[in-house]
């Protein structure tokens, strides 16, 4: 079906389940389970004020395998500090390294200002769940509360601590501190405490610079901020008001920070419980979900289609009965076909995301939709969801002639490449499967269905439509089926059950093409068709195509692969022809499989009839030269 306007995002709702084969026939903890982090090969990580997993002895930290039985090769012991158990006894800050190794903060040491001093903080497990004695342990100073956010660096091996800290192993400091991998603490890195003094949530960003969440009883209850990577605050940065606590951060893929806990307002703006910033800090207006939930939310976690999971104490969300765990779109709506039913009857701390799709939830409730579950619990859908299956059609300018078929002249070179070349010219996506590949009797085709070039599909978020949730090499057939690598069929997103997306096709030398958010397709399954040869379909940028033989083509000319074609100056697509056809010699060809090959007749020119360079040059205007055709993708 082509898309020629705005469509439904509604999705037929499943009831989540709970996994039966998760710890089966265990008790689960004996008390309710404050943080839980899920290591690469599916161990799972638990603290809280509990003493025991299926009557095992353990007391405030747990192993457990992908299936949920306790994993008995770690078994914690308590440090050499005398009452170490019992000023551990509400365990609040979590992280795994990369090398398996345990990080753990203590929350509330006792007494009105904090506690007595000397007293752990921090401490770092071996894999055995012995004490490691590399690690200094990190000891209250002063007016320190506790460690309620721990955040590694794998880059550096340092470690990022947030709470309630006026010092720290005999330092004084902010509400962040950073500890070297010895564990001490490394003195030059002081955060103010001008803002957020009480860090619930870190997050590292890109550039080094740092994301802390919280709240703050001073300058109107700020309640987060970016610090620079040697803990400065970043003054081009907006931090914002707020009357309650950010309890859960997470930074999305085109720069956006998704906060989440217990407030009612963010700068101003009526945000209930949850708010999108933009890189910036400043309240994105295009996330305002109506009603949002009735109730904190605890923490939330991403799924690769964008999707957002939250879990929480709330017993709603605008209005539809979630109590708590539910799913969001990517615009902070509801996904009303993500049905949790009666949900847990209790608060919900953690939540993780395995890569089979199912969620691990934790905290302190004692069932799930009428099924005992013991603050720990595993969701599946009942049955598996066919992926996102897309038919698209799109012609290339360059190798079209009249006739409705392009030439396939490419497939018959011995330089035809048999895996995806676009790593090479240096795309990256999250989960782009580097070095796809086809088996050479694809090429062997002929007729319409031939095979005329390698193109990447991409499924981008409708409501961020910056954000590539999943991307897959595909190839594009004479009479413009994009077709999977198999030569043939549709081409399919494994994993990506469901969604509104926006579909998006990127050439090799052609400029890229996306569907307009307006007619983002919504649906699970095959049978999606998108048609970008149709003057009906709505696309992101017009530019994007031109018309030849009275055909919709899209634009030749992109051989920088960056959304432009231009003919003059810096960075042009033109000289690339030149350069590859022969610099000295410009009346020179050289065959081979090149992106300089507008044409795609197996043959770079840059003069005579039919060459390559016209093409740039009629694309941006021939009474223009100096002229640009843009047409980037978000």
């Amino acid at each position: 079906m082509l898309m020629t306007g705005a469509m439904s995002c509604a999705l037929f709702a499943q009831q989540v389940a709970l996994d039966p084969s998760f710890n089966a026939g265990g008790s689960g903890v004996n008390g309710s389970i404050t943080r839980m982090v899920r290591m690469p090969n599916g161990h799972v990580v638990i603290v809280g004020p509990f003493t025991s997993f299926n009557g095992v002895p353990r007391s405030y930290a747990a192993r457990l395998s992908a299936t949920g039985e306790l994993d008995l090769g770690f078994v914690p012991s308590p440090t050499s500090i005398p009452n170490w158990w019992a000023t551990m006894s509400r365990p609040s800050a979590l992280a795994v390294q990369g090398d398996g190794k345990v990080l753990i903060g203590n929350e509330d040491i006792g007494t009105v200002d904090g506690g007595p001093e000397g007293v752990p903080m921090v401490v770092r497990y071996n894999t055995d769940g012995s004490v490691d004695p590399a690690f200094a342990i990190g000891t209250r100073t002063g007016y320190s509360w506790g460690a309620w956010a721990i955040r590694p660096d794998p880059s550096t091996g340092k470690v990022l601590i947030g709470g309630s800290i006026a010092g720290y192993s005999g330092l004084w400091f902010g509400h962040v501190v950073r500890v070297l991998p010895s564990g001490v603490p490394e003195w030059d890195f002081s955060p103010s405490s001008e803002y957020v003094i009480y860090t619930q949530c870190i997050s590292l960003l890109p550039d080094g610079k740092i994301l802390v969440g919280g709240f703050s009883f001073t300058q109107e209850h700020f309640s987060v901020q970016r610090l620079n990577s040697n803990g400065s605050i970043d003054p081009t940065f907006t931090v914002g008001s707020t009357d309650g606590t950010v309890f859960a951060m997470e930074r999305l893929a085109d720069g956006k920070i998704l906060i989440a806990g217990s407030f009612s307002t963010y700068a101003g703006a009526t945000r209930l419980k949850i708010a999108r910033l933009n890189a910036d800090g400043t309240v994105d207006a295009g996330f305002d979900p109506p009603g949002a939930a009735g109730g904190v939310i605890n923490a939330m976690a991403l799924q690769p289609d964008g999707k957002i999971l939250i879990g929480g104490s709330f017993t709603s969300y605008s209005g539809v009965p979630r109590s708590g765990i539910a799913r969001l779109n990517a615009d902070g709506t509801l996904d009303t076909g993500y049905d949790t039913g009666a949900g847990t009857n209790g608060t919900v701390t953690s939540v993780a995301v395995r890569p089979d799709g199912q969620v691990l939830i934790a905290g302190t409730f004692t069932s799930y939709n009428g099924t005992a579950a013991n603050n720990i619990a595993l969701l599946s859908l009942p049955s598996p969801i066919p992926p996102v299956s897309v038919q698209v059609k799109a012609l290339l300018e360059g190798p079209y002639a009249s006739g409705g078929l392009m030439n396939d002249a490419l497939r018959t070179l011995p330089s035809f490449p048999l895996s995806e070349p676009f790593t090479g010219m240096g795309y990256s996506a999250i989960g782009y499967p580097t070095g796809a590949s086809i088996n050479a009797g694809v090429l062997v085709v002929t007729g319409g269905n031939a095979i005329v070039d390698w193109v990447i599909m991409e499924l981008r978020s409708s409501a961020a439509p910056g954000m590539i949730v999943a991307s897959r090499p595909a190839l594009i057939q004479r009479d413009g089926d994009v077709v999977d690598l198999d030569g043939a069929g549709n081409v399919s997103f494994p994993g990506m059950a469901g969604g509104s997306y926006c579909i998006a096709l990127r050439p090799r030398n052609h400029l890229p093409v996306m569907l307009a958010p307006s007619a983002a397709i919504t649906g699970t399954g095959s049978g999606i068709t998108v048609d970008f040869t149709q003057t009906g379909t709505p696309i992101w940028d017009n530019d994007a195509r031109t018309t030849v033989f009275g055909a919709l083509v899209l634009a030749a000319g992109d051989i920088n692969f960056n959304g432009t074609v231009q003919y003059t100056g810096s960075g042009n697509d033109r000289d690339p022809v030149l350069v590859r056809a022969g610099s000295t010699t410009p009346n020179n060809t050289v065959a081979g499989y090149w992106r300089e090959d507008l044409n795609m007749d197996g043959t770079v020119k840059y003069t005579g009839s039919f060459n390559d360079r016209d093409r740039i040059l009629v694309n941006v205007g021939p009474t223009t030269p100096n002229n640009t055709r843009v047409a980037t993708l978000p």
